[in-house]
């Protein structure tokens, strides 16, 4: 679970190289769903968050109706930098881990440059004080295109409001039990949000719950290899819906689920209240209770409880 990352010094940036394509068709699938700031604190965001140690480049965004997430393991990454004190003292803290905003516009950008150059391999540079994001072609002996683009400012909260979380949304649908039978409709605002995702990732393949959501899960679930996107989008009509035992969805994603819930104060924000810290004790709850008995179905559904959705996430300016 992420927690508020302190100011890093200038100069210390992260290098992570990762496939062109898996990056591109994870933008040309979250970018559809980041909202405006009428859809809800931070919702006007996509939050990119780079994990050399975890070895992985994630995006996330949401509308607060519906959340997207996209993962992407990456081929190669230096070693986390360690800081020390600048006085010279014993203290030193570990640099592996980036955690930005971009706009919807910033995302663009990196799609319109390299759409059309066909390369295999993209380099991410990523400052540790998150104030930009540059990428390049280092598919070829030499260094190819290259762009950069800046991120947003730090996201702070007016009042007592709280940033959208599209990891928690996402989670909860992954804990709501699977409908065993049921009939469902999508909204033409709905299919008109998702149709760009469905043609990024050539299918939508969707996962519809007893509790009257729907679970876009795309990729190697099992193994969490390659490429990985999941999301959740509202459907109607499962009024008739029979549970099953079975979850929506449980495996190594929904550890990355976990990695990313915004716990504790969103950069440049206040602390999560009460109701966010008791969603995060019950996923991490809902986890244990499934490496307990994990071969035995039960008799209950909803191992969870409460599978409301709570709040989401992330977006940037082109340089």
């Amino acid at each position: 679970m992420t927690t508020a990352p302190t100011a890093a010094p200038l100069g210390v940036t992260l290098h992570a190289t990762l496939p062109m394509d898996d990056l591109l068709t994870a933008l040309a699938a979250v970018v559809p769903h980041v909202g405006t700031e009428r859809s809800g604190p931070g919702c006007d965001r996509l939050r990119l968050v780079l994990d050399v140690e975890a070895m992985r480049l994630c995006l996330l965004a949401t509308d607060s109706e519906s959340a997207i997430e996209a993962v992407v393991p990456l081929s190669d990454a230096d070693d986390a930098v360690v800081v020390r004190d600048a006085d010279g003292g014993p203290g030193a803290r570990v640099v592996d881990r980036v955690d930005l905003d971009l706009s919807a516009g910033a995302a663009k950008t990196i799609l319109a440059v390299f759409r059309r150059v066909g390369g295999e391999t993209v380099r991410v540079d990523v400052p540790a004080d998150g104030r930009s994001v540059q990428v390049t072609d280092v598919s070829g002996l030499l260094v190819g295109r290259t762009v950069r683009v800046a991120a947003m400012g730090e996201w702070g909260p007016v009042g007592d409001e709280q940033r959208v979380d599209a990891a928690a949304m996402i989670a909860s649908v992954c804990t709501a039990p699977l409908a065993l039978r049921t009939t469902c409709s999508l909204l033409p605002k709905t299919l008109s949000r998702w149709a760009p995702t469905a043609k990024a990732l050539g299918v939508l393949p969707l996962r519809v719950t007893a509790s009257g959501m729907g679970l876009m899960a795309y990729g190697d679930l099992t193994e969490a290899a390659g490429l990985v996107v999941l999301g959740c989008l509202r459907v109607y009509g499962t009024v008739d819906a029979v549970p099953a035992a079975e979850a929506a969805y449980y495996g190594p994603a929904t550890a990355v689920l976990m990695d990313l819930l915004l716990d504790g104060s969103p950069v440049g924000g206040e602390g999560v209240e009460e109701v966010s810290h008791a969603m995060v004790s019950e996923l991490s709850a809902w986890l244990h209770e499934q490496d307990d008995t994990d071969t035995d179905t039960g008799d209950d559904p909803d191992p969870d409880g409460d599978d409301e959705p709570d709040d989401g996430p992330a977006g940037g300016e082109a340089a």
